[in-house]
């Protein structure tokens, strides 16, 4: 991305995919400055390094620029609200050098909303930047990737997640890093204390498929999930799954660095 801006040979179409939270859309705001910032001055152009402080900017950061639109496709994913954004290319940019549109969880677009995508990349204005971001790119039409630049952001390495931490004042950081496995978002937005109630109830599965408890433990429960409205059985998958790749590691003889949840390996090897 730095390249194509300082050499200006951008592609009307990127996509960014990387687990959940680290960056994507964070980065697409990035991009959308560095395409339409001016500089303090008023009097800079296309750049790698937006200023941060001129109009476009300060409004991108506070979502009320108009040639920047961020569509959520999880929950906005039919073909009417993909035509709707679609129908705004036709107008060339109000405020700055580029519209940019970003797409969010594009893989959860019906396919009547990817057909209408697609005619878009195949024929996009010049003004127009398309961003799209996944969490794994082959969950897309191969005539999607085909059309966009793929940009894959890698989880952030110990060191950058540290800084990260102390720049944004978090607690627990240890336990937060090791469960944010590179993820800025997560780390930031993970609650530990709802993470080890349900960590607690995935530990009673495990013990009861163990035959370390009764299973009349884990079916009270089960039910207790079921009756639930707040509480979501996907969320308790992701625990276990975390709690499986623990144990996995701790048959290999794995160092508590390596592990997610390392603040209970004793109550693992047991």
């Amino acid at each position: 991305l730095t390249n194509a801006l300082t050499q200006q040979r951008l592609h009307h179409a990127y996509l960014f995919t990387g687990t959940r939270g680290v960056g994507k859309t964070t980065v697409s705001r990035i991009l959308a400055k560095s395409l339409n910032c001016v500089g303090a001055d008023g009097a800079g152009g296309i750049t790698s390094a937006p200023c941060g402080v001129c109009q476009a900017c300060t409004d991108i950061d506070v979502g009320r620029f108009i040639d920047y639109t961020e569509l959520d496709a999880a929950s906005n994913r039919g073909i009417d609200d993909v035509q709707m954004l679609l129908e705004q290319a036709v107008y060339k940019p109000v405020q700055g050098r580029f519209k940019v549109f970003m797409i969010d969880e594009v893989h959860m677009l019906t396919g009547p909303a990817f057909n209408a995508m697609l005619k878009t990349l195949e024929e996009p204005p010049p003004y127009l930047i398309i961003v799209a971001t996944a969490t794994n790119a082959y969950d897309l039409l191969p005539t999607i990737r085909s059309r966009s630049v793929p940009i894959y952001l890698t989880p952030l390495a110990k060191p950058e997640m540290a800084a990260f931490a102390a720049e944004k004042g978090l607690k627990d950081v240890e336990r937060r890093l090791a469960l944010a496995a590179g993820s800025p978002g997560l780390a930031m937005s993970l609650e530990l204390g709802v993470y080890d109630k349900r960590r607690a109830q995935m530990l009673a599965l495990l013990g009861a498929a163990c035959g370390m408890l009764p299973w009349g433990d884990w079916a009270k429960t089960s039910e207790a999930l079921n009756a639930s409205r707040s509480e979501k059985l996907e969320n308790h998958l992701k625990v276990l799954y975390l709690l499986l790749e623990d144990l996995l590691l701790i048959r290999c003889e794995a160092r508590n660095a390596a592990l997610r949840n390392y603040d209970i390996r004793r109550e693992l090897e047991g």
